[in-house]
């Protein structure tokens, strides 16, 4: 007797329908799936009780071409034209059976497990034995729950700007596609716009406009797909870059006459460097000087110098990253320490106007070497007679304070002070010296200025 083919469905990895040589159609089963193919021979009373069976050889192959002719997949009721290998228009290929995900068991069943969609397409089953042969085609549907394969995975944008966040995914149409950011939906905000699109490959394309792009919009991004058979997330990180804000807290942390310290609160997003700048408090900020230095490692604050003694400052902090530079902090106002006065005073002269008694007159030491508030001067005079040398202590000095002798403005003003020196020796050689002083001590000694005191009886008012 020839051999006949019968179709038994099993679950397994995917759906099958298939058409068998007595025409009996195998149904479409949600997958996982098995199909069997499988020897039913007729037999006489004599075989069955002595339960001799024939068995057949099985073999299975798979069309290679997509559409072959008279064949079309999308019909609910396939036609396959079944033919031997090489008798027609369309080709066979052997099926992997090395591939742990295809396999043919010992009763000829073919055995496809985790089903992909590579797995779909037209199966043909060959048996023979010594009397016929005979064939069976079963076509596959592979059921797919969604999967990426690509899209953005991070993305760079700088604040302001649009940027596009994007995901790829293939599966069983229709397909769903939602944005959204820390598990909320995005329709709420004008500024997300999603768009969903299916390239000329098949793979669906779901884009994610954001417009003007803030730094409450950086985040994780989550592209999530659905259908029929199942779910999948994809995720997208979103990093807003902008220049940082500006530093917060200035202030002093350590005083000097030449330099102070200062320091500051970082700001967000954290800086590559900083610039401080600082200028007298008379000038713009375009006179104004500059520092640069790095972030990193930035614990004990930033020296600020060159600067003058007692002399009024404002400074500034800017932070600087890739994209530019924050606004500049508040204006921290600051006074450099005193140092004594680093200059002498200026034009010493003295005049006799009787013979006991000289008047004598200076300026002020230059307003950049005063070093803080003059608060008076030191008058020294003696005898040339006693040869007194360059930096004598032997001076007799008489203190001129501000409120005596001049204007005593503390900016260092070019007006004149003088004062005179009595109950000197009548007709006598002088030496006189001035020094300023302030807080901190005392400056130089002025050049000496030479006079004469008056033969005693000729005063001259």
């Amino acid at each position: 007797m020839f051999p006949t083919l019968t179709y038994y469905s099993r679950p397994v990895s995917a759906s099958f329908v298939g058409t068998g040589a007595e025409g009996r159609k195998g149904e479409s089963w949600p997958h996982p799936r098995h199909q069997l193919c499988r020897q039913r021979s007729p037999r006489t009373r004599h075989q069955m009780e002595e339960e001799d069976r024939e068995w057949i050889h099985v073999r299975w192959e798979q069309l290679s071409l997509l559409n072959p002719p008279n064949y079309m997949p999308q019909s609910r009721n396939p036609t396959p034209i079944l033919n031997s290998p090489g008798s027609g228009s369309e080709s066979y290929r052997g099926v992997d059976l090395v591939s742990p995900r295809a396999t043919q068991l010992t009763n000829g069943s073919l055995f496809i497990s985790r089903a992909e969609p590579d797995h779909a397409g037209t199966y043909v089953c060959y048996a023979q034995n010594s009397v016929a042969n005979l064939t069976a085609a079963v076509d596959v549907a592979v059921n797919s729950a969604p999967y990426f394969i690509g899209g953005s995975g991070s993305v760079d944008v700088r604040a302001g700007e649009v940027t596009v966040l994007e995901c790829r995914v293939r599966g069983d149409p229709p397909l769903t596609v939602t944005w959204s950011l820390r598990g909320s939906s995005l329709h709420h905000s004008p500024r997300y716009s999603e768009s969903v699109s299916v390239d000329a490959g098949g793979e669906t394309v779901a884009k994610l406009q954001v417009s003007g792009a803030v730094q409450s919009d950086a985040g994780i991004y989550t592209c999530t797909a659905h259908n029929t058979y199942g779910r999948n997330s994809h995720t997208v990180r979103l990093n807003v870059h902008e220049p940082p804000s500006a530093p917060r807290g200035l202030r002093v942390i350590a005083e000097g006459s030449r330099a102070v310290r200062v320091s500051w609160a970082a700001p967000d997003p954290p800086p590559t460097s900083y610039v401080v700048q600082f200028r007298r408090s008379l000038e713009g900020w375009g006179e104004a000087r500059e520092l640069s230095v790095a972030a990193a490692g930035l614990t004990s604050g930033v020296e600020v110098s060159p600067l003058f003694p007692a002399t009024d400052y404002v400074v500034r902090v800017v932070a600087v990253n890739h994209l530019g530079r924050s606004p500049p902090s508040e204006d921290l106002r600051l006074t450099t320490s005193a140092e004594k006065p680093g200059a002498p005073p200026r034009d010493l002269r003295a005049e006799a106007v009787g013979a006991r008694e000289v008047r004598v007159s200076w300026r002020p030491p230059p307003q950049d070497r005063a070093h803080g508030l003059i608060q008076g001067y030191y008058l020294g005079y003696t005898p040339v007679s006693h040869q007194v040398g360059p930096g004598s202590s032997q001076y007799n000095y008489t203190t001129v304070e501000s409120s005596e002798g001049g204007p005593g403005v503390s900016d260092g003003s070019e007006g004149v002070w003088s004062t005179s020196l009595t109950q000197l020796e009548p007709h006598t050689d002088y030496q006189v010296v001035v020094k300023a002083f302030n807080t901190e001590g005392a400056g130089p000694l002025s050049p000496p200025a030479a006079v004469t005191t008056r033969e005693d009886g000729k005063d001259c008012r």
